[in-house]
């Protein structure tokens, strides 16, 4: 049976999530708080802050590669996919790397997923069609879904 983590309300927005290279922590994107770590052992809630100034709200997909999250943020201008290098705790944002921003090609980017070093991720949420629920409007034409691909290293 599942289980809360956390309260409710502990984090809102909650968006992508992403467990820590050493499988104590888990990440979450929250629009609004940017990202919050939840200690598994203890499932007490912390907001992991930059070590310099940066936009972490309106991430949506978060993944991990090795002691970094790749955030896809969409909820802001520019929409960009950012490398968060973590602090050896883990409990900070090192540094923030842009990977790529405002992609001409790019609808919303949204959720994503890190395997052999790509990123692969859906670059077209195309949630304009859906403004009021789970019934797209007719007037909004439908387009392709684009997976792309970002390698993140060579």
């Amino acid at each position: 049976a599942l289980k809360p983590l956390v309260p409710a309300g502990a984090i809102q927005s909650s968006q992508g999530m992403a467990v820590s290279a050493d499988g104590a922590a888990l990440y979450v994107a929250s629009y609004g708080y940017g990202i919050a770590r939840v200690d598994l052992a203890t499932r007490a809630v912390s907001r992991v802050a930059a070590d310099t100034p940066a936009m972490l709200d309106g991430i949506d997909g978060l993944a991990r590669d090795g002691g970094a999250l790749i955030a896809i943020r969409n909820g802001a201008n520019p929409r960009a996919i950012l490398r968060l290098t973590l602090s050896a705790d883990g409990a900070r944002i090192a540094s923030v790397e842009t990977l790529e921003r405002a992609n001409p090609e790019w609808g919303e980017p949204t959720l994503g997923a890190v395997c052999d070093g790509v990123l692969l991720y859906n670059s077209d949420a195309q949630w304009e069609r859906y403004p009021d629920g789970p019934t797209p409007d007719p007037a909004v034409p439908q387009r392709p879904t684009r997976v792309r691909a970002l390698r993140l290293r060579n």
